[in-house]
């Protein structure tokens, strides 16, 4: 009789032995699952917090979308690099410019800031002749550049033409635009 009691105790551990490791199994999941999610929950307040930084005005912002659209048709993605958008203010005897192209990997020396528009990273590469302008408002841009470090040296997978576009700088609610062959 003992060795009966003896194995249904025993058994009826092992049974209950694997409910309760089970039952712990699906917490810890849980619990993972939890922090995950709070990981990505956080990751997008703070590119929310990023995207509220708004360097570039309405009528920017706007040319910029039309752009960032433009260039997605123009180019396939490259799925072993990330392409950005590069943001100067040029000038010349002819006027003042906005160029904006697309590419990828950045030249470190060159980045005066940099920004994410539509999940997008814009890299601001200045402003050199100091040209007057209120399309981008530079104490807006980003300049920890280790958040952008990993782009600084990528390659596209295969050779990729940059798609490119000027705008001429009226003022800050006129931009008109060319496209650079």
């Amino acid at each position: 009789m003992e060795k009966k009691m003896l194995t249904i105790v025993c058994f009826a551990m092992l049974i209950g032995g694997y409910f309760l490791y089970d039952y712990q199994g699906k917490k810890r999941a849980q619990e993972r699952i939890e922090k995950e999610e709070q990981a990505e929950k956080n990751h997008l307040d703070s590119m929310a917090i990023i995207e509220s930084y708004k360097p570039f005005n309405s009528v920017l912002e706007k040319e910029m979308s039309e752009f960032i659209a433009t260039a997605k048709k123009e180019e396939a993605e490259d799925k072993g690099a990330r392409r950005l958008y590069f943001v100067t203010v040029e000038k010349d005897d002819k006027g003042e410019y906005l160029q904006v192209s697309t590419g990828y990997g950045y030249d470190s020396e060159k980045v005066k800031g940099f920004t994410r528009f539509n999940g997008e990273v814009i890299i601001y590469y200045g402003n050199p002749k100091n040209v007057e302008q209120e399309v981008i408002d530079e104490s807006k841009l980003l300049k920890s550049f280790d958040e952008i470090e990993f782009y600084a040296n990528q390659k596209p997978e295969k050779e990729a033409k940059p798609y490119s576009q000027r705008y001429t700088i009226f003022d800050k609610d006129s931009l008109i635009s060319f496209r650079q062959k």
